[in-house]
C-alpha cells in the first residue's frame, strides 16, 4: 500500500479499511486531523512521523464522516520499525 492508497480511503474508504490504516512505511497508526472552517486535512503516521497536509478539501473525507474531526487508526497488527 502507497501513501496515495491511504489518501484515497480516508476520502472514500469504508469504516473498516479506515480503521484499519497502518502507515506504508513502518506499520504504525496513523493520526488523521480535520478542520471544518478551512477544510484542511492532516494525517501522520504515530511512528515515523511522515506527515501530510491538505488545504480546502472538496467534500469531507469518510474517515470525518464516520469518526470525528481527531481519529487514529487502530491497525489488525502494528510493525516495530
Amino acid at each position: 500500500m502507497t501513501w496515495d492508497d491511504i489518501e484515497e480511503i480516508i476520502f472514500d474508504g469504508s469504516q473498516e479499511d479506515i480503521r484499519s490504516l497502518a502507515c506504508p512505511s513502518c506499520g504504525s497508526s496513523i493520526i488523521i486531523s480535520y478542520t471544518e472552517q478551512t477544510a484542511s486535512l492532516m494525517h501522520k503516521c504515530k511512528g515515523c512521523g511522515l506527515i501530510s497536509r491538505y488545504n480546502n478539501v472538496a467534500y469531507t473525507p469518510n474517515a470525518v464522516i464516520y469518526f470525528g474531526n481527531n481519529f487514529t487508526t487502530q491497525p489488525k497488527q502494528v510493525r516495530v520499525p
